[in-house]
């Protein structure tokens, strides 16, 4: 009885294991508009992504969307990203590396940004190495 509860739980675990990384089912747009649905690969996204990988089909091969061709892109229910240039500030959160202006440094940036909430105002996230931002437009 052990023994079959044991080859059970590997199976299952296998299988779990397997079943990762898979494409989940989403969308880009392209710069001239057009929708194109798609199978995105969900990865970890904590930071903004330059790019991202998916496939036209389940048996196609995998391609790359660029940060240049690609308005927006996302899966069906879960993630969105928007392309939009923004003025981040790039002042330093370290209290031993802060000054005496106080008026923020900005740098103009094209990014994907993580859309959390849509409405008459839209929140987007931003992150960058350790400097994460929220941005409303």
């Amino acid at each position: 009885m052990k023994n079959t509860l044991l080859i059970l739980f590997l199976v299952f675990f296998m299988f779990s294991s397997v079943s990762q990384n898979q494409y989940e089912s989403g969308y880009f747009i392209k710069n001239d508009g057009s929708k194109i649905s798609c199978l995105v690969r969900p990865l970890d996204w904590s930071t903004n992504p330059v790019t991202f990988q998916y496939k036209l089909s389940e048996d196609a091969k995998t391609e790359i969307g660029k940060i240049e061709n690609v308005k927006e892109f996302g899966t069906d229910f879960t993630t969105k990203f928007f392309r939009t240039t923004v003025e981040i500030d790039q002042s330093s959160e370290a209290i031993a590396s802060l000054t005496y202006d106080r008026n923020p440094v900005f740098k103009q940036e094209t990014l994907f940004v993580k859309v959390l909430v849509e409405g008459k105002v839209t929140l987007y996230f931003t992150s960058r190495e350790t400097k994460n931002r929220f941005i409303t437009v």
